[in-house]
């Protein structure tokens, strides 16, 4: 017989509210309205991408329709999702099915994920249908910006804020899922993913089973790093150096070689601004607690540091932001652009190298 695999976001995906990571405040509060039948019949919650809306959506609707007659969860559930292309036809015909009082439960409930992926049309159709005030039919729109809802809806919503999940949150819960799954991961290997997935759990559990896919042995730090496209910190170090010893050539090569990596160009950028902010943070004893580094790391940054001016960091941050912003704009022509704002940085250190934006070396 032929073992089944399960993909990870199916089998760790919440159940319960006490299964939910990261939104303790928000449950606490639903929890409490449920309990005090102070519960809108419009609900709004709204956040980043992967911090578990549409999850609390569903465990919501279960416990509002659970019977205890027997035993069970009856969610009479109706959910539209704005990713997909969906007709009109289809939202009235749900839309007429609602109109039914539920056989169980107190309520049919709407789940509406990425509402700002809606046309105003689609809006419109549903602020029709809420005015008719079903008491048997509770609305949950999810979304991640509160200005794409109609200001007079948010008047008769009450409001949740999703927020991101902490890098710490996302570790502990991939390590969780990795003891239990028997996978040989790198604690270094997990923080780096964990960090890479900005606040989203769903992000990080779905690249977590791509990664077990690719990966026949222990996961490592640098297998992590390569298949992800993240540069490596090392590389921020060299070019800064590369920038001290004017040898601007070496930079070119450098480039060469983490793009031939299938690293995101934005990534590399952003990577840019943030090891100039480092630098910036360093050179002052009491801002070091801010950063979260290594050892050996921390102790790069406050060498690095010691070399380069104040003035000079943040002309070079003003440069890279520069960058940025071309980029957005003009992002088909990435590495030229890319080039030349190094040069740029090149001709900063360059220019000043007898003024004070380079530190004396003895200093």
């Amino acid at each position: 017989m032929k073992k089944v695999f399960y993909v990870l976001s199916e089998k760790y995906k919440p159940l319960k509210w006490n299964e939910i990571i990261g939104q303790e405040d928000i449950i606490i509060i639903l929890k409490k309205a449920i309990q005090e039948n102070r519960l809108s019949q419009i609900l709004f919650f709204f956040g980043p991408e992967g911090v578990g809306k549409n999850t609390c959506a569903r465990i919501l609707a279960n416990e509002l329709n659970y019977s205890s007659e027997f035993k069970d969860f009856s969610s009479n559930r109706f959910e539209i999702n704005g990713l997909f292309n969906i007709s009109l036809e289809h939202i009235y015909e749900v839309i007429n099915q609602s109109r039914f009082f539920p056989k169980m439960g107190k309520y049919n409930i709407f789940i509406i994920n990425n509402v700002h992926m809606f046309s105003q049309y689609f809006l419109h159709v549903f602020t029709k249908f809420i005015e008719e005030k079903h008491p048997h039919i509770l609305f949950i729109f999810c979304g991640t910006e509160e200005k794409k809802i109609p200001k007079w809806l948010l008047l008769h919503c009450q409001v949740y804020e999703f927020k991101s999940i902490s890098t710490k949150e996302i570790f502990v819960h991939l390590k969780m899922i990795a003891e239990k799954e028997n996978i040989e991961v790198e604690n270094e290997a997990l923080l780096v993913l964990s960090k890479h997935v900005k606040g989203s759990m769903s992000k990080a559990i779905s690249l977590f089973d791509k990664l077990i896919l690719y990966s026949e042995k222990k996961i490592s730090k640098e297998f992590i790093i390569q298949k992800l496209g993240i540069v490596d910190i090392k590389y921020y170090f060299k070019m800064v150096d590369y920038l001290l010893d004017k040898k601007i050539y070496n930079i070119f090569i450098l480039l060469d070689q983490i793009f031939r990596e299938k690293i995101y160009h934005c990534d590399f950028i952003i990577g840019l601004i943030k090891h100039f902010r480092n630098l910036f943070l360093y050179k002052n004893y009491e801002t070091i607690p801010i950063l979260k580094f290594k050892k050996e790391i921390i102790y790069s940054y406050i060498a690095q540091s010691k070399k380069i001016s104040y003035l000079f960091l943040i002309n070079a941050l003003g440069i890279c932001l520069r960058l940025k912003k071309e980029y957005e704009k003009f992002h088909r022509n990435y590495r030229l652009i890319i080039e030349i704002y190094i040069i740029q940085l090149a001709y900063l250190f360059d220019s000043h190298k007898n003024s004070s934006f380079i530190e004396e070396k003895k200093k």
